[in-house]
């Protein structure tokens, strides 16, 4: 996906203001990511001037604030990925970089510090890349268990500055960790329950079951589950055949019960690039996808399939067809007088599942002819040619 800078600036101003409030999430999120939990790297440059926060106590108080992130149980987890030589926001060096810039926010002078956010082209629900970056111009920052009165606790703003990382805003509420302020001397390091909720609100959702590796038959009966810890609205449920196309998500359930599991039984076209994803039925950039491809197991005739097609009694026609991940011989039929199947002839039982069989055509002739293949063990598993073809008279 194609990156593109999103206007998502958030500052941590150091002082009191607020009235009431509980989580506020923004419109994007790490939801993209293909694994469970869900991962962000986080690159750390610990250049703070002040010698009284040396490089290791500044990288044990970021590390202590994302694994309180961490020790919430969502879907989400953030990882250490390296030693970072920054001191601003660089959209281009693809890396989460958390540091200390000498100067001022600009525009914002008494602004502690600021995280910016960075979208995919075409997909702005989705973070690429997240920048955080402590002003050391203007404030004094401690490491120390109580920081001095004159002095910001770095451990307390990079909890906060971590929660727009994840996909929270900021709150009027003066307890979470997510108000908009905080004073000088004070710390804030443990998460208030509209974090908390916050949190599991995004990340909440997590499909455990199709996730990867599942082979999955038309004409079958499975459960989709999912894990909905915080997420207490409705959901949708959609499917992708040919995953990572995201123009191929299509609805299978709409606004359905957020109870875990929800019944379904695959249809055709048969596919090996199939992912189910279960959103918020509220707020759809709330989601969670398999992690790995699964395949949906069946058929798809070919030939007779396009309209017009005519084939006329006693000549020999090929019948052809695909399959995936299907074993066994198939049964083909025929279907006199499509959408009626009072009418079904079987021409071919337990035929070798090749991908084709020659037919002679036989009478009565029919203006509304379908040709089927089905697993000759499971007559759920099947495909009907998409459009009639007639069965003619014989040249004479």
């Amino acid at each position: 996906m194609e990156r593109g800078y999103s206007k998502a600036v958030f500052l941590l101003i150091l002082l009191y203001i607020g009235i009431s409030g509980a989580y506020n999430l923004k419109k994007y999120s790490w939801n993209w990511v293909e694994s469970t939990p869900k991962e962000a790297y986080l690159w750390i440059h610990p250049n703070c001037t002040d010698p009284t926060a040396p490089e290791e106590e500044q990288m044990d108080a970021i590390q202590s604030a994302y694994n309180t992130w961490y020790f919430v149980g969502t879907n989400f987890n953030f990882t250490y990925g390296g030693q970072s030589t920054e001191n601003y926001f660089n959209p281009h060096n693809n890396q989460n970089d958390m540091c200390w810039n000498p100067g001022s926010c600009p525009g914002h002078p008494r602004a502690g510090a600021t995280t910016q956010v960075w979208v995919f082209v075409g997909n702005k629900e989705s973070i690429a890349q997240a920048d955080v970056v402590f002003w050391d111009g203007y404030w004094v920052w401690s490491t120390a268990t109580t920081p001095d009165s004159d002095k910001v606790d770095v451990e307390s703003v990079a909890l906060h500055e971590l929660g727009h990382v994840l996909g929270l805003g900021n709150v009027t509420n003066t307890i979470p960790v997510m108000y908009e302020s905080l004073a000088v001397g004070q710390t804030k390091r443990n998460l208030a329950s509209d974090d908390i909720d916050g949190m599991k609100a995004i990340y909440g959702l997590v499909v455990s079951i199709p996730n990867g590796s599942n082979t999955w038959n038309v004409g079958t009966l499975y459960s989709i589950t999912w894990g909905h810890d915080g997420v207490s609205d409705s959901v949708n449920i959609l499917l992708n055949r040919n995953y990572p196309n995201v123009s191929g998500w299509k609805k299978i359930y709409s606004i359905t019960l957020n109870d875990g599991i929800q019944p379904w039984t695959p249809t055709v076209p048969p596919s090996d690039s199939c992912r189910v994803r279960v959103e918020s039925a509220n707020n759809t950039f709330v989601y969670d996808a398999s992690d790995a491809n699964f395949t949906v197991a069946g058929y798809t005739v070919t030939s007779p399939n396009d309209s017009g097609v005519v084939w006329r009694v006693d000549e020999n026609r090929l019948i052809t067809w695909t399959s995936l991940g299907v074993t066994g011989g198939v049964d083909i039929l025929l279907i006199r007088n499509y959408p009626d199947v009072s009418r079904v002839d079987t021409l071919f039982s337990n035929t070798s599942n090749d991908g084709f069989q020659l037919w002679t055509v036989t009478s009565p002739v029919s203006w509304h002819c379908r040709m089927k293949v089905q697993n000759d063990n499971d007559d759920n598993n099947y495909d009907i040619s998409d459009n009639d073809f007639r069965i003619a008279p014989p040249i004479r």
